[in-house]
């Protein structure tokens, strides 16, 4: 929200306010979604590219027919610029970019995966300074300073699990684990 300030203090609540965010919502759950039967696609041991390339021919034939359905048609642009950006984001942008992220979904988990999804804000940010000279303010400096400390903070704290009491061997008395009510016992010459 810091580094979009500027943007979202002019927004207006109306029914496009609305319905941009009902299909922001829908979309994080359509990803988390996404996210899950990725990593239970590599537990069960499914190749990873054949398996996103399923996924991404499943995504472009539901918007296929939303196209349709709009009643729109298609076109292609023969220029240049054309080709060459399409090329980046079938290849940079969705080939590669998807199969890093699933499989750094896999070792690391979704929890701390989705975490790179914050970064994207960021990315942007510096990818429009460069192309599209976008001039900073001050909300821009603290919200990258907020994306990066909450990325470190959540990615650099290791948490070891606590065993629940009722998952405890049965060998092990609660009073040994807890080196409770029994006294180290010390011998002393004479």
């Amino acid at each position: 929200m810091t580094l979009f300030w500027p943007q979202i203090s002019d927004t207006q609540l109306g029914a496009e306010t609305l319905l941009g965010l009902g299909l922001c919502l829908t979309g994080t759950v359509v990803a988390s979604t996404g996210n899950m039967i990725s990593m239970r696609n590599q537990k069960q041991k499914l190749p990873l590219l054949p398996a996103m390339a399923w996924g991404m021919a499943y995504g472009a034939s539901a918007m296929a027919v939303v196209f349709i359905l709009q009643g729109k048609s298609f076109s292609f642009d023969y220029t240049f610029s054309y080709v060459i950006s399409l090329l980046y984001l079938a290849v940079f942008g969705s080939v590669i970019a998807f199969a890093s992220y699933l499989t750094l979904l896999n070792r690391i988990g979704a929890h701390k995966a989705s975490y790179a999804s914050i970064m994207f804000p960021a990315v942007a940010v510096i990818i429009s300074t460069i192309v599209e000279g976008f001039a900073w303010t001050t909300y821009t400096m603290v919200g990258l300073l907020f994306i990066l400390a909450g990325n470190l903070v959540v990615l650099t704290r290791s948490k070891k699990p606590i065993t629940p009491i009722d998952k405890l061997d049965e060998d092990i008395s609660n009073t040994e684990l807890l080196n409770i009510n029994k006294p180290k016992l010390e011998t002393q010459r004479l």
